[in-house]
């Protein structure tokens, strides 16, 4: 009996011990309460917010997107729908380190759905490994190489210069965009750094992708079709990122120089930009949340619904 009495006390202490630290964690400010890798230097003056405090639903990211993304506007009605669900995860799984005092709503969504739109047609999106996205509200100094850049990935931290990341997605053809440079960076890192084993289909179709590059990355060494900026041809590593922006924004250009290397980004992305319906092949589970997300659409304008302004934090 005495036993029995211990025991439930034990447990009833260790509920309780469960609560507090829940309540604990609850109240820390967003940069503490990520127990993983350590943010990168966080300024008296900077805006740092989570999914919690950023307060973006669905609703609201659609919005944004509505406004701010071509991208997500030309995908069809089932797309749209998972790729506003992806934007809300990937915001919930990373902490916005923003280096100012003022920072919009805007700012995590818009990086976010850069990154959801590299990988909407692969199954995993996350990049666990990258934990905070830092946002400079215009062109800063680099730490490493004392340069001045709009976009960096380094340990942890996708970093990108924000009116750099408005300007990639108000001009949408003209092959520059920060957002989709630097997650692709991070993709690399992700899949063939951190992943290796875990990812093997990836990396096969990345090796396969390089060795197509090849050739043209010596056309563009040598300026035979100016495609590519003479930054991009500095290393294989800018090449590839360069191809990404070039693959999304002069998709036709693209493919009509390098077929080969446009071919083997299709297979390593499973999308296509040059296609209505960009994502090439779904499977059956996609499939089924695209109907669920239809059916979620449809009773929410049945509804109808309001929609918060852009505020500052």
């Amino acid at each position: 009996m005495i036993i029995g009495s211990v025991f439930t006390f034990a447990i009833i202490l260790g509920l309780l011990g469960a609560i507090a630290e829940i309540i604990r964690q609850q109240m820390l400010p967003p940069e503490q309460k990520y127990n993983g890798p350590r943010p990168p230097k966080i300024d008296v003056d900077d805006t740092v917010v989570d999914a919690k405090t950023l307060g973006a639903t669905p609703i609201e990211v659609e919005r944004i997107l509505r406004k701010r993304f071509p991208y997500y506007n030309s995908l069809n009605t089932f797309q749209q729908v998972r790729f506003v669900a992806r934007t809300v995860r990937f915001i919930q799984h990373k902490l916005f380190i923003i280096k100012s005092s003022e920072g919009f709503r805007e700012m995590p969504v818009l990086a976010s759905a850069a990154a959801i739109q590299l990988t909407f047609g692969l199954d995993d999106y996350l990049l666990p490994w990258f934990r905070y996205i830092q946002i400079y509200p215009q062109e800063f100094v680099s730490h490493h190489s004392l340069r001045i850049i709009v976009g960096n990935v380094s340990n942890h931290t996708i970093t990108i210069a924000w009116n750099h990341l408005l300007k990639g997605y108000e001009d949408g053809d003209d092959g520059s965009n920060v957002a989709l440079h630097e997650m692709s960076h991070a993709l690399y890192f992700q899949k063939l750094e951190v992943e290796k084993l875990d990812a093997l289909t990836f990396c096969n179709l990345y090796h396969e992708l390089i060795a197509h590059c090849k050739l043209p990355y010596q056309f563009e060494m040598s300026g035979k079709t100016g495609l590519y900026t003479d930054y991009g041809c500095s290393n294989m590593q800018e090449f590839w990122a360069e191809s990404i922006e070039l693959f999304f924004e002069k998709s036709i250009e693209l493919r009509r120089a390098y077929p080969k290397l446009y071919a083997a980004l299709v297979a390593l992305l499973n999308q296509d930009p040059t296609t209505k319906e960009k994502v090439m092949s779904e499977s059956l589970v996609v499939l089924w949340h695209q109907f669920l997300g239809m059916i979620w659409r449809w009773q929410r304008k049945l509804r109808g619904y309001e929609v918060t302004p852009d505020v500052g934090w």
